[in-house]
């Protein structure tokens, strides 16, 4: 069975995540907790209730890693020692952690809007009961006629923590300025999609495709050999690009420019000229690239640099990914303090 540090380790290894499990907060009547998740014990209702969500991630992760079949004994089966019935224990009390953690945290800033399994149940058909309500009434209602259970449960979560991140920006839990926020920039410039240069391309193609979409049984190899004529002159510098299609009759000459406004048309019609024109320095000759039915060779004439979007112009963006980066930050160092006490032989183990 699952040892405990092992699992404890796993947990404290995640990240953020808005779990899709229900709210399932121990029941009083039971009598023996499972685990406990930083004293809050975990019941066996509420344990099979987030580890049937896991079962099959764990069928599927033996099946694509061993090829294992999901017989009778699955789950009673080792796999170069991995243990299915082991890794899905581990996943459920993975889950399990971070539940508990978003609600501690929720919880000290009062913002968990139930204390335990039974009131969240009442909330949750008290909520689907008036939304039935005013549908009977013809009154408009925004999202959905009813809630799953679990759905309910994402969406309370979701706000709770929405309103948690706008808080810790007021009370200084994350501290946010516009020097923090061009740090935050600077450090994670994949986070905001600047302008790709203006790119000027003189270009051959060799088309094998007729404008009619025909393709016949050997104009693909002619267009190949065609492309290659027109490289070899390249290559041994007798005649400009422009002049190509003099000399090789298959051959076609344009002009091609690639830039912000048409870059996402580009990548799908030329996608390898379009990639190779990303990297390339001026004057550079490709080799023969295919696109778009026909057989392409480009030469970089001009790249123009685009100018950058102003700070302000994304400023609320990035503060927007600044403080859930932040956040992120301070749920994961309370993981990391998250104590978890596992009785692993009473887990219990799906049947099939």
């Amino acid at each position: 069975m699952m040892r405990l540090k092992e699992s404890a380790k796993k947990c404290m290894a995640c990240g953020v995540l808005v779990l899709m499990a229900t709210a399932l907060i121990s029941c009083s009547h039971q009598s023996k907790p499972l685990l406990t998740i930083n004293g809050r014990e975990i019941f066996e209702k509420e344990y099979e209730a987030v580890m049937q969500q896991n079962v099959a991630q764990t069928v599927q992760h033996f099946q694509t890693v061993y090829g294992a079949q999901y017989t009778e004994n699955f789950w009673e089966s080792e796999y170069q020692k991995e243990s299915p019935a082991e890794y899905l224990s581990q996943v459920t009390i993975q889950e399990l952690t971070q539940y508990v953690v978003q609600e501690n945290l929720l919880a000290e800033y009062d913002l968990l809007p139930f204390h335990t399994y039974d009131d969240f149940l009442k909330q949750w058909k008290l909520e689907n009961a008036r939304r039935e309500e005013a549908v009977q009434a013809g009154k408009v209602i925004y999202g959905p006629v009813s809630y799953e259970e679990r759905e309910y449960y994402q969406y309370l979560l979701t706000n709770g923590l929405e309103e948690l991140k706008r808080i810790y920006v007021q009370k200084g839990v994350i501290q946010q300025d516009e020097e923090a926020l061009r740090k935050f920039l600077q450090n994670h410039p994949e986070i905001v999609s600047q302008p790709i240069d203006t790119i000027r391309l003189n270009a051959l193609s060799c088309p094998y495709v007729s404008d009619d979409g025909t393709l016949t049984m050997n104009s693909r190899e002619r267009a190949y050999k065609a492309a290659e004529e027109a490289r070899d002159l390249l290559q041994e510098n007798l005649v400009s690009m422009e002049r190509i299609p003099e000399f090789v009759q298959q051959a076609e000459y344009c002009d091609l420019t690639f830039n912000d406004e048409t870059a996402r048309t580009d990548s799908l019609l030329t996608p390898q000229v379009f990639q190779w024109a990303q990297s390339a320095e001026k004057n550079d000759i490709s080799d023969i690239l295919e696109d778009n039915g026909a057989y392409w060779i480009v030469r970089l004439s001009c790249r123009e640099a685009a100018a950058q979007k102003p700070f302000e112009e994304i400023e609320d963006y990035v503060s927007v990914k600044y403080i859930e980066a932040e956040f992120n930050r301070v749920f994961q160092q309370a993981l990391d303090r998250v104590q978890v006490h596992v009785d692993a032989d009473a887990l219990p183990v799906p049947q099939i």
